[in-house]
C-alpha cells in the first residue's frame, strides 16, 4: 500500500524532531522533507504542534507494539538467562539507529512546549513500562529461593544496563554490543544466584 501524504508527514516530522528538535523544526523543514509546498500541510495539520502530538501518539503506539513483540518472541524461551539475552538483544538492535529512539531521547531530555503534564506522565509510563516487564518476566521464571525484591532489582538493574548500552550502540555497532549484553546478563545471573547483592 503506497504512503499517504499524512503518513510521509508523520514520518519526516518523527525523523526532524529526533534530529534537530522540536523548537529547530520549521514547517518549511517538514514540508521540504515531505517534498510538498508548505501551505499543503495546513490541509493536514493545524500546525507543528498538532503534527508533533499525532507523531508523540504514534510512535507511543510503535513503542508498545515493539516492547510486546519483544517480550512474545522471548517467551518461548525456557531458561531465564537465555530469554533475558534475547530480550535485551532484541531491544538494543530495535533501537539502534532507530529514528523513534532520538526522538524519545530528546523529548525525555528536552521536552518541548507541546508536551503537557499528561504526556510527560505517559513518558515516564512508557520508560516504566520495560522495566515492569521485565520484572514480570523475571518473577515467573526465577526459583521459588529467589526474593520478589531480587526479581525487581535484577530487572531494575537489566533496564539501566540496556540504556546505557543504547547510548554507546551507535558509536561501537551491533555485534560487540551483544557479546557485552550476555555478559552483563550472565553477570547478573551469578549475583542473583550467588547471593552476592551491589545494593543492600
Amino acid at each position: 500500500m503506497q504512503e499517504t501524504t499524512k503518513e510521509k508527514i508523520l514520518r519526516e516530522s518523527l525523523r526532524l524532531f529526533g534530529d534537530k528538535g522540536y523548537d529547530s523544526t520549521t514547517m518549511k523543514d517538514i514540508a521540504v522533507a515531505v517534498e510538498i509546498k508548505a501551505a499543503s500541510l495546513y490541509a493536514h495539520f493545524h500546525g507543528k504542534a498538532e503534527i508533533f502530538k499525532a507523531v508523540f501518539e504514534s510512535a507511543l503506539s510503535t513503542w508498545v507494539g515493539m516492547i510486546n513483540g519483544i517480550f512474545d518472541h522471548a517467551g518461548a524461551c525456557e531458561g531465564l538467562e537465555e530469554g533475558l539475552d534475547l530480550i535485551l538483544c532484541d531491544f538494543v538492535r530495535a533501537m539502534m539507529g532507530s529514528v523513534a529512539y532520538r526522538f524519545w531521547a530528546r523529548v525525555y531530555v528536552f521536552p518541548p512546549n507541546p508536551v503537557g503534564g499528561d504526556e510527560l506522565g505517559r513518558i515516564v509510563e512508557m520508560d516504566r513500562s520495560f522495566t515492569e516487564r521485565l520484572k514480570a518476566y523475571c518473577v515467573a521464571r526465577l526459583p521459588a529461593s529467589v526474593a520478589p525484591r531480587d526479581a525487581e532489582t535484577l530487572a531494575c538493574s537489566l533496564s539501566y544496563f540496556a540504556m546505557g548500552i543504547m547510548m554507546y550502540a551507535e558509536l561501537r555497532g551491533g555485534d560487540a554490543l551483544m557479546g557485552e549484553i550476555r555478559r552483563g546478563v550472565a553477570f547478573h545471573m551469578k549475583a542473583i544466584a550467588t547471593g552476592e547483592r551491589s545494593v543492600p
